[in-house]
């Protein structure tokens, strides 16, 4: 057995013994982290103080929560939330009703076959996460990267164009041709 690592136990056991001070203090079996600035206990590593770090204070929209009192810095991030809530709802009810639409122009009156749900899931799918990753990319001003996911979305989208224009096919020949 090795010595230079202790188990997992042993480390939470002398965390303890240090919280009650009855751990030596000569360093040794101190846990790995860097003193508090004021010096009353250790902290983890890549723990940063309240106020230090990201903007400090500074949020998305460029305002200073820091200088506004608790409630209404909990205020204005309610509204905020609420807002993107309210879109998202907007956002979602118009794509649903697009795809209705398309979804009623290729089959008529027949059913959705699980064939269709399963296609319209999938692309929907893949189409989130190329879109969420162009973001990304785009706030990286990563314009290689960005061009390049254009050409994933399109050719994802002309995929899914042409899946649904053979369901079309499938669906106007009768039900014995729709799987």
């Amino acid at each position: 057995m090795s010595l230079s690592a202790p188990k997992p136990r042993t480390t939470t056991a002398l965390a303890v013994l240090l919280a009650l001070g009855l751990a030596p203090s000569d360093g040794a079996a101190q846990p790995a982290g860097r003193p508090d600035p004021t010096g009353s206990a250790r902290q983890a590593p890549g723990h940063e103080r309240r106020g230090e770090g990201r903007d400090a204070g500074a949020d998305d929209d460029g305002a200073d929560y820091g200088k506004l009192d608790r409630k209404a810095r909990f205020a204005r991030i309610r509204d905020r939330a609420r807002e993107r809530r309210e879109k998202r709802t907007e956002r979602r009810q118009e794509r649903r009703a697009e795809l209705r639409t398309r979804v009623r122009e290729i089959l008529g009156d027949r059913p959705l076959t699980p064939a269709i749900v399963g296609e319209l899931r999938t692309h929907a799918r893949r189409v989130a996460r190329l879109e969420r990753l162009r973001e990304i990319a785009a706030e990286q001003e990563r314009e290689a990267l960005v061009t390049q996911l254009d050409e994933l979305l399109r050719a994802e989208r002309e995929r899914h164009e042409q899946w649904m224009a053979r369901a079309k096919e499938r669906a106007a020949m009768g039900p014995a041709a729709t799987p």
